[in-house]
């Protein structure tokens, strides 16, 4: 039942997008001569950070509070991350907006630092962690700050993609490099995973993401 209502819900919050007035190019082939590699690899190399911080903010982190945080909920584990996940929503709603007024005032750049600053402290937190509380308080702080690095990131990439001439091979790419981040993330927890304790493979999993939050930089200028 859970699911039929989130399917719902994902449908309704789709239908506008069918009234979009943004022309849309079908049959369109992807063409790699060209391409402006030095213009576009900056937002991708911080595409790959964003792909990283999504598996490790996401689903390394619900294990992580699973396994040491709430072990001794059982089965109300499951209504315990329903909601916390309900108050990252809202939070996320709530500073999108808040950050959306900032980038159109053209301070993007400073956003994007002062989010990916954040991020890295909050990863580096996350192993200390061990109550509801800290994990809300987490959660929130992580909502944030993605969403203040996220949308004027999301802005540079838009104007690339229109700017460029290779709008859909650039997206191409985006989503490639994306991937990849997210591979990376799995891949670093198996090796540590494979070398140490589980909390201690989170811990350097944690660290990682914090470092890989860096490669955001690269997107800094054209931010702005």
């Amino acid at each position: 039942a859970t699911l039929v209502v989130a399917s719902c819900a994902f449908l309704v919050a789709a239908l506008p997008l069918f009234h979009t007035v943004e022309p849309t190019k079908t049959k369109a082939k992807l063409r790699f001569s060209g391409f402006p590699w030095r213009y576009a690899i900056p937002s991708l190399v911080s595409e790959f950070s964003t792909g990283l911080d999504f598996v490790v903010s996401g689903s390394m982190w619900a294990l992580f509070v699973v396994i040491f945080v709430f072990a001794d909920l059982h089965d109300g584990v499951y209504a315990a991350l329903g909601g916390l996940a309900s108050v990252g929503v809202l939070v996320s709603i709530l500073s999108a907006w808040v950050f959306g007024q900032i980038v159109d005032r053209h301070k993007g750049h400073i956003l994007l630092t002062v989010g990916l600053v954040v991020n890295m402290m909050i990863h580096i937190f996350r192993p200390f962690v061990s109550s509801a509380a800290g994990v809300v308080a987490t959660n929130i702080a992580n909502e944030t700050a993605t969403s203040a690095y996220l949308l004027p990131f999301t802005r540079v990439k838009f104007d690339i993609a229109d700017s460029s001439g290779f709008r859909l091979t650039y997206m191409m790419y985006v989503a490639i490099f994306f991937d990849l981040g997210c591979a990376l993330a799995a891949l670093l927890f198996w090796v540590f995973l494979s070398i140490t304790t589980e909390y201690s493979a989170f811990v350097m999993l944690f660290i990682a993401a914090a470092a890989g939050e860096l490669l955001l930089l690269f997107s800094r200028r054209l931010a702005k």
